[in-house]
């Protein structure tokens, strides 16, 4: 009775100490501010876009405020350069987790020697009979709550679109309002400050399913100013039939959000799932990393723009690529949507139609919601 009556209290604490319209007053009256008219997508056309895959070493924040620093920093960074369209990783709202007593030392984010310290001995430290789910179910509406009134006002100071990255959080169950479902879950922000929509992960690591998440059941695209925008998560990505899908819904822009725990990194095994997705059903493709050693797993990878091989300069399907797999970086390129669009209909002249409609399941003719 008294440990939920202290649970209680400590969301409250929370709710009160980073509420939203605090979050939000926080970021407008930081004094990072750009000068002149970087900051505003008004095109009249779809050729030009500058799009920034924001490549983010993993830490534990304790303080949202510290949080809404680093992430205004990286987001300046990239406005600085002229980016209307910025894609952060997977599991980036996750760094979130540090609120929790007892994982974060210090007011800031955790130490590199904390950093390091393995998910079953964080587990054994909060208490007898803990799992993971129960971690997420706690902590996850507050995490969601205030990361999506950060981004909020990122995109609204900067008058951007942002894909926030993911986070691990509790949704209630359509058919029964009384209980959760765990998902991985990334927003998209645009540049008037509205969350324009979600996506859940529809497929999960083996791991990920040991923790209790759930899969998703669908694919969004979504129309904008800048093009028709989907953005599934990491895993997503290895499988055909996902970029198919948004294909099949006129997507113009595929963002992909990833947290490999790969520490022997292979540039060649990493590039599986993305750029052969672009090749195959024609869009734009942006991957964002998260990378560094988080609770016993070593994250790489590599934050990278792609573009079907004939539109490329190089013709090797990459417009712009981090050097780095291991460290913080901001990859930024140009996209020309009359450019792709041209080039699928010229392509769509090539596609045996008959073939699709003897041999591809029913799933790949969806509505274009």
């Amino acid at each position: 009775m008294m440990d939920n009556v202290k649970n209680s209290l400590f969301k409250v604490y929370l709710d009160y100490r980073y509420s939203s319209g605090r979050l939000k007053k926080y970021i407008r009256k930081n004094k990072k501010r750009l000068k002149g008219n970087y900051y505003s997508v008004s095109r009249k056309d779809f050729s030009g876009l500058r799009a920034a895959a924001v490549q983010v070493k993993m830490e534990l924040y304790n303080n949202p405020f510290s949080f809404a620093d680093k992430m205004e920093g990286l987001v300046f960074k990239a406005c600085r350069e002229g980016a209307e369209l910025l894609v952060f990783p997977e599991d980036n709202l996750s760094q979130l987790l540090g609120l929790l007593p007892g994982i974060t030392d210090n007011d800031s984010s955790i130490d590199k020697k904390d950093n390091d310290a393995d998910l079953d001995k964080l587990l054994s430290e909060l208490g007898e009979g803990i799992s993971i789910a129960d971690i997420l179910t706690f902590i996850g509406p507050v995490i969601r709550k205030i990361s999506l009134s950060i981004f909020s006002a990122l995109a609204s100071k900067y008058r951007v679109y942002i894909m926030a990255g993911s986070g691990l959080f509790p949704e209630r169950i359509a058919r029964d309002n009384s209980s959760n479902a765990l998902y991985n879950i990334s927003y998209l922000f645009g540049p008037d400050g509205s969350l324009l929509g979600s996506q859940k992960k529809n497929h999960l690591l083996p791991m990920e399913k040991e923790w209790g998440l759930n899969t998703g059941k669908e694919l969004s695209v979504l129309s904008t100013r800048i093009g028709r925008l989907a953005f599934p998560v990491c895993m997503d990505a290895t499988y055909f039939e996902t970029f198919q899908i948004a294909y099949q819904k006129d997507a113009d822009i595929v963002m992909i959000p990833i947290a490999n725990p790969d520490p022997e990194y292979n540039y060649w095994t990493a590039l599986r799932g993305i750029w052969g997705r672009v090749q195959e059903t024609p869009v734009y493709g942006i991957k964002s990393a998260m990378v560094g050693d988080f609770l016993g797993f070593k994250l790489t990878g590599q934050s990278g723009i792609y573009a079907p091989i004939p539109l490329t300069e190089n013709k090797d399907g990459i417009l712009a690529e981090s050097r780095y797999h291991d460290r913080e970086d901001i990859v930024m390129a140009e996209l020309d949507l009359n450019d792709l669009r041209r080039y699928r209909k010229e392509l769509d002249r090539e596609i045996n139609r008959d073939f699709e409609d003897r041999y591809f399941p029913d799933i790949y003719r969806v509505s274009k919601k």
